[in-house]
C-alpha cells in the first residue's frame, strides 16, 4: 500500500524544508518544480515550443532557460500563460503519477498548483504551510525575489483563505523554524504509521482458538478490525485476519501459540502480512491510534 500525501501551500512559506525533512524521515519525494526544471532542460518539444512561441532569446548560450524572460513575456498575458499550463503541466503530472505508482510505503509530492490544476486521484491527504505574509516576503526577497514578484506569482493562485479551506490538514510556519520542524516531524512520524498498516492472517484448528487469538491480540493492542472465517475442505479450519502496523510482525510471531501436526510443529501457524488495499485516512488513523 502506498500513502500518498500531496504537499501545496503559500509561495515562501516553507513547502520545500517539509518535503526535505519528510524525505529524510523516509519519505520517497516529487517535486512539481523540479520535475518542470528537467523538462525544460531535456525535453526538446517543449523547448522547441517555447522558442517558437516567445522568441529563441529565451534560452542563454549554454540553452538554459531565462525564467525572468519567461515570466515578463507569460504571466502578465493570460492567454499565453494558459498556454504554458496547458502544454507544461499534463507532463509535470504524468511523471508525479509515474513517480506514485513506482513508490512504497510513504510517498510525497510537493505540487504548487494543487488546488488550481485539481488533486491528483492517487491523494490520500493534503497538507498545506502556511506563514505570515511578511514572513514569505522576508524570505523570499533573501532568494533575491521582489515584492513585485511574489506579487504576480500570487496573482495566479485561488486567494489564500480559498486555499487552505481546502486542504485535509494546515500547518503553520510563522514562529521559529525549530518549532516547524518539530511539527512536521511529528506530522511525519503519523503518516510514517498510516503508511506502514499491513493485514495479518494466520490459520486456527477452531472457532474457539481463532477468538482466543484475537482477545490476546487485543488486549496488547495488536491489532484491528479482526475477520474470522471458516475455510478448507470440511471448513474445519478458521481463517483469522486483522489490521495492524508491520513493526508488530514479530511480536505477534512470538505470541501466537504453537500449532502441533502430524508431520512438525508450526510455530509461525502460517501467519503472513499482506499490503492491504486502499483506505480512507480516517481509517487508517484509527488503525495508529488504536495499534501505534
Amino acid at each position: 500500500m502506498v500513502f500518498a500525501v500531496a504537499l501545496t501551500g503559500d509561495i515562501g512559506a516553507g513547502k520545500s524544508t517539509l518535503l526535505s525533512l519528510w524525505a529524510s524521515m523516509g519519505a520517497s519525494v516529487a517535486s512539481a518544480d523540479r520535475v518542470v526544471e528537467k523538462l525544460w532542460t531535456t525535453h526538446e518539444i517543449l523547448r522547441s515550443k517555447a522558442k517558437e512561441r516567445w522568441g529563441r532569446d529565451l534560452f542563454d548560450d549554454a540553452g538554459k532557460l531565462r525564467k525572468d524572460l519567461l515570466c515578463a513575456r507569460v504571466f502578465g498575458d493570460s492567454r499565453e500563460y494558459r498556454y504554458l499550463c496547458e502544454t507544461i503541466h499534463p507532463m509535470v503530472e504524468k511523471v508525479l503519477e509515474e513517480a506514485y505508482r513506482n513508490s512504497r510505503g510513504w510517498f510525497v509530492a510537493e505540487i504548487p498548483l494543487l488546488f488550481e490544476r485539481g488533486i491528483p486521484w492517487w491523494t490520500d491527504v493534503t497538507v498545506y504551510v502556511t506563514s505570515r505574509r511578511e514572513e514569505r516576503l522576508k524570505r523570499n526577497m533573501e532568494r533575491g525575489k521582489t515584492p513585485e514578484w511574489l506579487e504576480m506569482m500570487e496573482s495566479k493562485l485561488l486567494p489564500p483563505e480559498k486555499r487552505s479551506s481546502l486542504a485535509g490538514i494546515l500547518l503553520e510556519n510563522s514562529s521559529s523554524r525549530e518549532d516547524f520542524n518539530e511539527a512536521g516531524m511529528l506530522l511525519g512520524e503519523r503518516f510514517l504509521s498510516m503508511s506502514s498498516v499491513v493485514e495479518m492472517r494466520c490459520s486456527c484448528s477452531s472457532l474457539e482458538e481463532a477468538e482466543r487469538i484475537r482477545n490476546i491480540l487485543e488486549s496488547r493492542n495488536l491489532g484491528i478490525f479482526f475477520s474470522l472465517t471458516r475455510h478448507g475442505l470440511e471448513k474445519e479450519e478458521v481463517l483469522i485476519s486483522w489490521l495492524s502496523l508491520e513493526r508488530h510482525f514479530t511480536r505477534v510471531r512470538k505470541l501466537l501459540p504453537a500449532r502441533k501436526t502430524k508431520d512438525k510443529e508450526d510455530c509461525l501457524r502460517n501467519l503472513r502480512a499482506f499490503s492491504p488495499h486502499r483506505m480512507e485516512p480516517e481509517v487508517l488513523e484509527k488503525i495508529v491510534e488504536v495499534c501505534g
